[in-house]
């Protein structure tokens, strides 16, 4: 009996750890997008004051602005999620000592 508890907590503390690394990848994942945008945003403006020269349209700004913060707002929330998961490996250890 002993030894399944023990198992088990070994076994909590491997997911967790797989958790994060998952979320630390997605993170990765998502600066990479980021900076995928801001590149597009950098074409566009460079685009725009070659071709026409006039300062770029506000809307094709309005929107990559609006999927760059689109990103960061993924970003916000899975480090949300993984502080969330830091807290119950806390108390599931707090609750360990008790």
């Amino acid at each position: 009996m002993v030894l399944f508890f023990c198992d088990l907590e070994i076994l909590m503390r491997l997911l967790l750890h797989v958790m994060i690394l998952i979320l630390i990848l997605n993170m990765l994942i998502i600066y990479e997008q980021v900076i995928n945008l801001l590149v597009k945003l950098i074409h566009q403006i460079i685009q725009n004051v070659e071709l026409q020269h006039k300062v770029v349209h506000r809307n094709d700004l309005i929107v990559l602005l609006h999927d760059i913060n689109v990103v960061f707002v993924i970003q916000i929330q899975l480090l949300q999620q993984l502080l969330q998961q830091q807290l119950l490996l806390h108390l599931y250890q707090k609750l360990e000592l008790v």
